[in-house]
C-alpha cells in the first residue's frame, strides 16, 4: 500500500472512531451561567450549579381546575396516583398525611417550652405573673367547654400555661392565606386542587426530564378523558423551561445549518457543477466540526448550545479552503501545482484566526473560551484535511468546465473595472464609514445574560398564574 493510501485509510478510520466518540458520548449542555465572567461571577456560578441540584428545584407544583371543587379534588388525586407510578417522581404531595396531628404532637410537645414566646423577653414575665396566670386559668376553663375539649384535656395536666397550643395557634395564623385543607387535598383560594412531586433528578438533566415531561402530558391527556375535556392542569417548575430551552437551542442549530448548508450545496454545484468536488468540499467541515465535538466532550464532557451554534457557524469559513484549492487545482490542471500556490495563503489566513480565538482563551467567561476553543481547533482540523486529505481523493488532471471558467473570466473583468474607476471603491468606503458612524452613538454595552435565552411565553405565563394563586405558599 502505498504512502498516500496509507493515509487516507489511517484518516477515515480515525474519522469513524471520532464520530462514534462524539455520537456516544454527545451531550447538550443549557446552562448560561457559563456565561458569566470570572471571578465573583465563578462564585455565583458554582452557587448556581449546587442549587441547580438542589432538592428545591427538583420541585414541581400541579394545580387541577374543573367545574366544580369537589370535581377538582378527585381529578388531583387521580392524577396524583398516576405520577406516582412514573419511575423519575420521587414522591407526590395532594394532601396531608393523616397521621399528622400525632406526628406534629409528638414532635412538638415535648419541645413546647422552646417555642414558649417570640419575644420570651418581654411576653413571659407578663404572662407568668399573677394577672396573666388568671388569664390563662380562665382560658383554659373556656377550652374545656369547646368541641376539642378532648385535645385540652389530654394535655392540660402537663401543660397547664397553654404554651403547644398557643403555638399551634401561632402557626395556623401563619399559615398562607391561600391555602386550605378540605377533604384530605390541598385547594388554592379560587378553589382549585394542589399537588406537589419531586422528581429524582435534576431539572436540567434533559436526558431523565423529558422523558418524564411527556409521560406527565400522557397522563394529563389521559385525565382529561376520564374527567371531562373541561379539566385544566396547569404547571410550575424549572423543569419544563429547562427542556424547552434545549429544544430551542436544538432547533436553531438544525434550521442555520440547513439552511447553510442547503446554500452552500447549491453555489458548489453551480460553480463546480461536480457531485465529487461537492463531496470533498464539505469534507474539512466535517472534519473540523467531528474534531472540536469531540475535544469538548473529552474535555468537558458536554457541549454548551451557544457552544455549538456559534463554533459551528465560526467553522463555517473553513469552506474557503477547499473552495480556494479547487479553484487553483482546476485553474492549472494540476493538482501539486494547485497545492502549491494555494497552501501558503491558507496557512496564513487559518494561522490568523486561530492566534486570534487563542486570545479568546484568556477571557474571564468561560462560556467565551470554551467557543474559542472549539473554532480553533475545527479551523486547524479542516485546514490540516484539505492539505493533506483532498489532494489525494482529487482527479489527477481535472479542468473547469465552461460555466466555471466563464464566471471567472467575468468576475475577473468586474475586478478590472474597479481597478481602473477607483470614484466606485472610494464611494463604498465613504459609505461604510458614515452607516458606522451614523449608528456609533447608538451602540451601547448589555452584559444582561437573560437576553441569551428567550423565555418561552406561554410556560412563563402558565408559571405566572399558578404562583399568583398560591401565592406564599413557598
Amino acid at each position: 500500500m502505498s504512502a498516500g493510501r496509507l493515509r487516507l485509510a489511517v484518516f477515515f478510520a480515525l474519522l469513524v472512531a471520532l464520530g462514534a466518540f462524539v455520537a456516544l458520548r454527545f451531550r447538550l449542555d443549557t446552562d448560561f451561567t457559563r456565561y458569566v465572567p470570572a471571578g465573583q461571577g465563578q462564585t455565583l456560578h458554582r452557587l448556581a450549579q449546587r442549587l441547580a441540584g438542589a432538592a428545591a428545584t427538583r420541585r414541581m407544583t400541579f394545580s387541577v381546575e374543573a367545574e366544580t371543587p369537589e370535581a377538582a379534588r378527585r381529578a388531583a388525586r387521580d392524577l396524583a396516583e398516576r405520577l406516582r407510578r412514573l419511575p423519575e417522581v420521587a414522591w407526590v404531595d395532594s394532601g396531608p398525611d393523616p397521621r399528622l396531628d400525632d406526628l406534629v404532637y409528638r414532635l412538638y410537645f415535648p419541645r413546647r417550652h422552646n417555642f414558649a414566646s417570640d419575644s420570651p423577653e418581654k411576653e413571659l414575665p407578663r404572662e407568668l405573673s399573677a394577672a396573666g396566670l388568671r388569664r390563662r386559668a380562665r382560658a383554659l376553663k373556656e377550652a374545656l367547654r369547646l368541641p376539642t375539649a378532648m385535645l385540652h384535656k389530654r394535655i392540660a395536666r402537663r401543660d397547664p400555661l397553654g404554651l403547644f397550643t398557643g403555638w399551634l395557634r401561632r402557626l395556623e395564623a401563619s399559615r398562607p392565606k391561600g391555602l386550605r385543607i378540605v377533604e384530605g387535598s390541598y385547594q388554592s383560594r379560587s378553589g382549585r386542587a394542589l399537588l406537589f412531586l419531586a422528581t429524582r433528578h435534576g431539572p436540567l438533566d434533559y436526558e431523565h426530564q423529558a422523558p418524564f415531561l411527556a409521560a406527565a402530558d400522557r397522563a394529563i391527556g389521559e385525565l382529561r378523558e376520564k374527567h371531562g375535556e373541561g379539566l385544566r392542569v396547569r404547571r410550575s417548575g424549572i423543569h419544563r423551561h429547562a427542556v424547552a430551552a434545549r429544544r430551542s437551542i436544538e432547533a436553531d442549530v438544525q434550521r442555520i445549518s440547513l439552511i447553510s448548508t442547503v446554500a452552500v450545496v447549491l453555489l458548489l454545484l453551480l460553480v463546480f457543477r461536480s457531485p465529487r468536488l461537492l463531496a470533498l468540499g464539505t469534507l474539512p467541515l466535517a472534519t473540523g466540526v467531528l474534531a472540536a465535538s469531540g475535544l469538548s466532550l473529552a474535555l468537558f464532557g458536554k457541549i454548551h448550545g451557544l457552544t455549538l451554534a456559534f463554533g459551528a457557524t465560526l467553522i463555517g469559513i473553513c469552506i474557503d479552503y477547499p473552495v480556494h484549492y479547487f479553484n487553483h487545482a482546476l485553474a492549472q490542471g494540476d493538482n501539486a501545482e494547485g497545492l502549491k500556490a494555494v497552501w501558503p495563503g491558507l496557512r496564513t489566513g487559518a494561522a490568523t484566526t486561530v492566534v486570534g480565538f487563542l486570545f479568546l482563551l484568556i477571557s474571564g467567561y468561560p462560556g467565551i473560551r470554551h467557543v474559542a476553543l472549539f473554532a480553533a481547533t475545527g479551523i486547524v482540523s479542516a485546514l490540516y484535511t484539505t492539505r493533506y486529505v483532498l489532494p489525494q481523493l482529487m482527479a489527477p488532471r481535472a479542468r473547469p468546465d465552461e460555466l466555471s471558467r466563464r464566471l471567472a473570466e467575468a468576475l475577473g473583468r468586474a475586478l478590472e473595472r474597479l481597478g481602473e474607476r477607483r470614484v466606485i471603491p472610494l464611494a463604498l468606503l465613504v459609505g461604510a464609514l458614515a452607516v458606522g458612524l451614523w449608528g456609533l452613538p447608538k451602540a451601547a454595552w448589555d452584559n444582561d445574560l437573560r437576553r441569551l435565552n428567550s423565555v418561552d411565553a406561554a410556560l412563563d405565563a402558565e408559571d405566572e398564574a399558578l404562583r399568583r394563586d398560591i401565592s406564599g405558599l413557598e
